[in-house]
This record gives C-alpha cells, structure tokens and sequence, in this order.
C-alpha cells in the first residue's frame, strides 16, 4: 500500500476527518486507500483513499479552507492542487514502518514484523520456488 508522508499537524486533521483535501504542488494519478504516516514518526496512524485531485486556482482559495484547513499565507506551491480525500480511518494502535532512505511524500508501507504481520513466519518457512534448469 502507498503511504503519503505529512507533517503531524495535518494528518491528525484528515485522521478527524475534518481535512478532506491535502494541498500539494503536484497532480497524483493514484487512487485508493493510502497509509497517513506522520512525518517523522517511523509509524502509520490510519487510513484514507485518495478518490480525485484537481488543480485549485488561487482566486478558489478561501472559499474551500474548510477542506483543506491552510491559510493563505501559507501557500509554497506555484499551481497548488487538492488530493480529494474520503473515508479517512484511524487505526487503533499506530503500526510501525520501514521509512525508505529519501522518501519525502510517498512511501510503500510493508509490515516490519510478524507482530504486525500474522503470516510472515509462513511466508519465511514455506519452500522456496523451483528454478527452471
């Protein structure tokens, strides 16, 4: 699963369910459930699917803040766009990840243990394939 890296801030309020649009700088073609990892942290905290993105106009700026909760001051992005955010979920315990060297807004989350992953000691014991000659 893909996981968007935001600053803790932010992902607590899409964790809410009160941000329903994050602002970036790019368009994102992916869609469907996505990790919410917090910056920083080694952990996923929750769940959301990404199910549009746009470009968001300045002059559409201040009449969307309910959804992406970011004064205009604020904005660093030449042609911010909005990535439509639903069904953001939190987990009940946040689940440790393996943060790859240089990843700044996506990550692949996989398990890191078999705590978290119940199937691992199968995977790990099951007979390697067979090799064609």
């Amino acid at each position: 699963m893909k996981g968007l890296i935001i600053k803790p801030y932010w992902a607590d309020l899409i964790l809410a369910g009160q941000k329903t649009w994050e602002i970036r700088g790019s368009y994102t073609h992916h869609r469907g459930p996505t990790a919410i990892i917090k910056s920083g942290s080694g952990k996923v905290y929750g769940v959301v699917n990404i199910v549009d993105c746009m470009s968001l106009p300045f002059s559409s700026w201040s009449k969307n803040k309910s959804k992406h909760h970011v004064p205009f001051g604020r904005i660093t992005y030449e042609r911010p766009h909005a990535w439509v955010l639903q069904d953001a979920r939190m987990l009940p315990e946040p689940l440790p990840y393996v943060h790859p060297q240089g990843a700044v807004i996506w990550s692949i989350y996989r398990m890191t243990s078999s705590k978290e992953d119940p199937y691992a000691k199968q995977r790990a014991d099951a007979p390697a394939p067979r090799q064609p000659i």
